[in-house]
């Protein structure tokens, strides 16, 4: 449950448009938040951290669901079966697999 509701303070800050025509993010960051984001809970596949250079004969990409963005660098939150990672890449799985 605290994923929910960090995640859903992220989605208001970089979607509720002000007065200004800027949302909080924007306001804060100076730039908009123009990463596309998978919904809460989805099934996705993400690139495993430290895994450039080894084991090439080896996937790289494991299976996760997604808890929500770190706000600081943009990656994401996925839960696997090694708990809670930051990812930087990842792939969206086909519609009816989601």
């Amino acid at each position: 449950m605290p994923w929910l509701v960090h995640h859903a303070a992220f989605v208001l800050d970089i979607c509720s448009v002000g007065e200004d025509g800027r949302t909080p993010y924007e306001a804060r960051k100076g730039k908009r938040f123009l990463r596309p984001l998978p919904g809460i809970g989805e099934c996705l596949w993400h690139l495993r951290p430290q895994s450039v250079g080894k084991d090439k004969l080896d996937t790289r990409w494991e299976q996760g669901v997604f808890a929500g963005v770190r706000e600081e660098s943009g990656e994401l939150y996925v839960r696997s079966d090694k708990g809670a990672i930051k990812v930087r890449d990842y792939k969206r799985k086909p519609e009816k697999e989601r």
